[in-house]
């Protein structure tokens, strides 16, 4: 469904396995509203209020995110490919399992972030923070941890190597 629901109120709303594409939701409150299952495919958030909201399993593939408040959010998983989340302001946040493919975080706060299993391939993290985020598990090909702020960043050993050589390490013997 397309639609325009800028500065809509759906506080409080739930959707579970709608499906809604190419829909405006700039400045619209979201506040403590549920989606189970629900595709946001190709919609903007920009300057959304997600306060409370939650967010299981849903896709939000190529959907934009840019200065939307996140306060409170719990989300659980989904497919996040090539969304927008520039800047996004989550520590603590669920991602577990999530696919953020390609998906821009330049700038996103995720300190103690579950990110385990998550698929990160070539995930934009300029300037982002992941500081005590769990990427254990995670498919983390093609990111550029130049600029990524890792202090107590949890990594299994496969990651950790593949993060040091990234940034330049010569890892073994040879």
């Amino acid at each position: 469904m397309r639609c325009r629901l800028v500065e809509a109120s759906l506080a409080e709303a739930h959707t579970v396995e709608c499906r809604f594409e190419h829909c405006d939701l700039g400045r619209a409150g979201l506040g403590a509203s549920t989606h189970v299952r629900t595709a946001f495919l190709q919609c903007s958030f920009a300057g959304a209020s997600l306060f409370e909201t939650r967010l299981d399993a849903c896709r939000l593939v190529g959907s934009s995110f840019v200065g939307a408040r996140w306060a409170g959010v719990h989300v659980d998983g989904g497919d996040w490919t090539l969304a927008d989340l520039t800047g996004a302001h989550w520590p603590g946040v669920r991602l577990r399992g999530a696919r953020l493919v390609e998906a821009d975080l330049a700038g996103a706060v995720l300190t103690g972030a579950d990110l385990r299993d998550a698929d990160l391939r070539r995930a934009r993290l300029d300037r982002a923070t992941l500081a005590g985020a769990d990427l254990r598990g995670a498919r983390l090909e093609g990111i550029d941890w130049r600029t990524v702020a890792l202090a107590g960043v949890r990594l299994d050993a496969v990651q950790a190597v593949q993060v040091v050589e990234a940034l330049g390490a010569r890892v073994g013997d040879g």
